[in-house]
């Protein structure tokens, strides 16, 4: 399979404030010479200075867009389901390297970022849910083929990464793990047989340093190949902090891919992958507009009142005020292993082993004052497991070609929660006496074994008419075991000051998909589709201290969608234009949600807990268009539409216009989901320009736009986060036929101030948020051999 993928690779196209000073030439110079360049012929695959979806790439030439979404090889373009694809060379030259930064070239994506543990990803307005150990993505992040089970094993830079494949809707017929909103299939490049290299270079204000290096190569002619990639990214911080004269918002992240690629002969392929990322940043979360009741202003009134030198919140969304150390640090890394065969009658037998794990440490300022009163967080020490096999019919010899596959997942976490309160009596009293020097803490350990059979198949009704067929049977076992230490903070006295219980819950859920895709004409293809998804059920190791263990809510029941897609994919004026169109219609319900709760009588106590939603609607439409219309000049332009509702909420969580946050029960039926941006825009453009023979120039310009949406799943208004666009800029020349690569870009040209995300605070119900970063700009150099 590999030796004829890099075969089909040479002949398609895989695409779908200012306080650091540069030193650009220097950087150069010293690159050159280190690497010992000369001007000699460019490498093959030297990705071009733009591009971005499958649409847009399509339309820049005859070659076909390839993709391996259901499992096989297959035009993009035929895949009656709603994919879009972004080429490494597009991430590349665009450097969008972050989860973040990419969300800005996929249509109806929304991501919410506060730290590697607190983040999300919705798809069509499904799947907000950060910061909860025990529950799963609604859509699902495979890396190389091996499901990722915490989003926080995404949180890292994207480099050396071959392609993207971003699916919209239930998924799990074909994948390994079953999502309900969608899935990222995350593909990295293989080990090549002819030597080559890369190194890069980005400088950038707030002190950005970015490395990347890449080497590839034989060790034995047309048997064994290796290759491997390394990067340094660094950045100073851009939120002012008030309380200590210091910054945050800082990246510090590492990373390294070691890969080889052995053709045992012409039948028998494998691939080895090793990985290793750290990170060790320092995010601190600034607070939104809030009403002086009930919110963290009325919890400075009471500290000011109280005698406690209190710097009151800022209203800037890039200052904070917090005094204690604010560190993250997270480690991950991992082994994949995939063999495939090809077995008499070419049947293809393929085999993915998968190993990973992802360690999380926090030191958060919890009480978001300039004081020492509180620290919390939640450490978690995650290991995962999984082993797919799956056979595929050969395609061609008969009406009907299948896959089919078994399915295997063990995941085991080892959660800590914490919350320290001052021992100082000078400070430690802000929370009551009996809070002076303790420390909560509870203690989990949560397993889960996944085993699931699936298959899909596509019978051919004639040349133009094909319907596809998929089953998946899966079964789910979750248990978790809790320990809680009150340290006689809880005056209650039904509630025990240590307890313990366990749970565990086991699904049984099938999931299934019917498609009817038409060539209506050579050039255009029609399709619709429903599909059925479901996610297990979930365990929340977060309960609230006020109510003994044996009486807290611990499990959500599954998460069950049923999606139905209309669309047509089609390829105009000789493929110059390319213009993808869909509508969706989906119904989830038992939506697993996260929720918070606050306890009036003990302004300590407060957090966030998991619950089902009654139920959710999202009804929309999304285009995907590109079109050439001048020589060497590519426009791509997205564009989604969703409304995302609570078609059944009536226990919800009540905002804090109507008082204390988390005391009471609203009922939200009829409002819009958390995390659901109606209209999600998007356009990017690449022109490509001779300045002389032997230079070539080059602009990518970016532009993303999405309404307002809300961020707390209260919908409160001091939650809700404006509309904003976000303007990219970058302009560079290629020498030296095209191995030398000098660019200047800009992000965020309009300087334009918003969050990225909000939540509440865990002390007073303030909101609070993550912002995203303001004008940044810089310069990359980028060699090649």
């Amino acid at each position: 399979m590999f030796r004829a993928q890099r075969i089909l690779d040479n002949r398609c196209n895989y695409y779908y404030k200012g306080r650091g000073q540069l030193a650009v030439q220097a950087a150069a110079g010293a690159l050159l010479i280190g690497l010992g360049i000369s001007a000699q012929g460019a490498r093959a695959d030297t990705p071009p200075p733009g591009g971005g979806s499958g649409a847009e790439q399509a339309a820049q030439g005859p070659e076909e867009i390839v993709v391996t979404a259901r499992q096989r090889k297959e035009k993009a373009q035929d895949v009656p389901i709603p994919l879009t694809v972004l080429g490494g060379a597009a991430l590349a030259a665009s450097g969008d390297v972050r989860m973040e930064d990419i969300q800005q070239r996929l249509p109806d994506m929304n991501v919410a970022f506060l730290n590697p543990r607190q983040n999300s990803i919705a798809v069509r307005g499904l799947g907000n849910n950060p910061a909860n150990d025990g529950l799963e993505a609604s859509t699902g992040i495979f890396l190389d083929g091996v499901y990722l089970g915490r989003p926080g094993m995404a949180i890292l830079d994207f480099n050396d990464i071959d392609q993207i494949e971003y699916l919209r809707g239930p998924q799990g017929t074909l994948f390994g793990k079953n999502t309900t909103a969608g899935a990222l299939n995350i593909t990295t490049k293989l080990p090549s047989y002819t030597f080559g290299g890369s190194a890069e270079i980005t400088l950038g204000n707030y002190n950005n340093q970015q490395y990347l290096a890449t080497v590839t190569g034989p060790l034995v002619d047309n048997v064994l190949a290796a290759r491997f990639s390394v990067y340094d990214h660094t950045r100073d911080g851009f939120v002012r902090n008030l309380a200590t004269g210091g910054w945050n918002n800082d990246i510090g992240r590492q990373g390294a891919r070691l890969g080889f690629l052995l053709d045992a002969n012409d039948d028998l392929s494998f691939r080895l992958t090793a990985d290793y990322n750290k990170s060790h940043e320092s995010p601190a979360s600034t607070f939104d507009d809030a009403p002086p009741n009930a919110t963290l202003s009325s919890f400075y009134q009471t500290l000011t009142k109280a005698g406690f030198p209190v710097i009151p919140a800022p209203t800037n969304i890039y200052e904070t005020n917090i005094n204690d150390l604010q560190t993250i640090s997270a480690q991950q890394g991992g082994i994949t292993l995939q063999g495939d065969w090809t077995l008499p009658g070419d049947y293809k037998l393929t085999s993915i082993t998968g190993g990973r794990f992802w360690n999380f440490s926090p030191h958060n300022d919890a009480d978001a004052t300039n004081l020492p009163l509180l620290e919390a967080g939640v450490q978690d020490h995650d290991q995962q497991f999984s082993q797919e096999l799956r056979v595929a019919s050969p395609v061609g010899d008969s009406p009907i070609d299948y896959t089919a596959g078994l399915y295997y997942f063990w995941q085991g976490q080892k959660t800590n929660q914490y919350s320290t309160y001052s021992s100082d009596p000078a400070t430690g009293l802000a929370f009551g006496p009996q809070f002076l020097g303790k420390t909560q803490s509870v203690e989990a350990r949560l397993r889960t074994h996944s085993y699931a059979a699936f298959a899909q198949g596509n019978w051919h009704i004639q040349d133009d008419l094909t319907l596809t067929v998929g089953l998946r049977n899966t079964l789910e076992q979750k248990t978790m075991a809790l320990y809680r230490n009150l340290d006689h903070t809880v005056l209650n006295p039904l509630v025990p000051n240590i307890d313990s219980t366990g749970v565990s819950p086991k699904n049984n859920n099938l999931s299934e998909t019917v498609a009817l895709a038409w060539q209506w004409q050579p050039n255009i293809n029609l399709y619709a589709s429903y599909a059925h998804g479901a996610k297990a059920g979930a365990t929340n190791n977060s309960p609230p201290p006020s109510v003994p263990l044996d009486k807290a809510p611990l499990i959500v029941y599954p998460e069950k969608a049923d999606d139905v897609e209309i669309g047509a994919k089609t390829e105009l004026f000789d493929r110059q234009l390319v213009l993808n169109i869909d509508a969706f219609y989906a119904l989830v319900r038992n939506y697993q949600a996260t929720s918070f709760y606050l306890d009036p009588s003990n302004p300590a106590e407060a957090g966030s807990i998991l619950t089902n939603v009654g139920a959710v609607r999202t009804r929309g439409a999304e285009v995907e268009a590109t079109i050439r219309p001048l020589e060497g000049l590519t426009l791509n332009a997205t564009g989604s539409y969703d409304n995302a509702s609570y078609q059944s909420f009536r226990a919800g969580p009540c905002a804090v216009e109507y008082g204390l946050p988390g005391t009471a029960t609203c009922d939200l039926t009829g409002r819009p989901v958390v995390g659901a941006p109606r209209w999600i825009l998007g356009l990017n453009g690449t022109y490509e320009f001779p300045i002389t023979d032997d230079i070539q120039g080059y602009t990518i310009a970016e532009v993303n736009w999405r309404s307002a949406f809300y961020s707390v799943i209260d919908d409160s208004a001091y939650s809700k986060i404006g509309n904003y666009g976000l303007v990219n800029l970058k302009v560079g020349a290629k020498f030296y036929d095209q191995k030398l690569d000098v660019s200047f870009w800009t992000k965020n040209l309009g300087d334009r101030s918003y969050f990225q995300t909000l939540s509440i605070s865990s002390t007073r119900g303030a909101y609070f948020g993550y912002p995203g970063d303001p004008l940044t700009f810089g310069a990359t150099i980028r060699v090649a051999m």
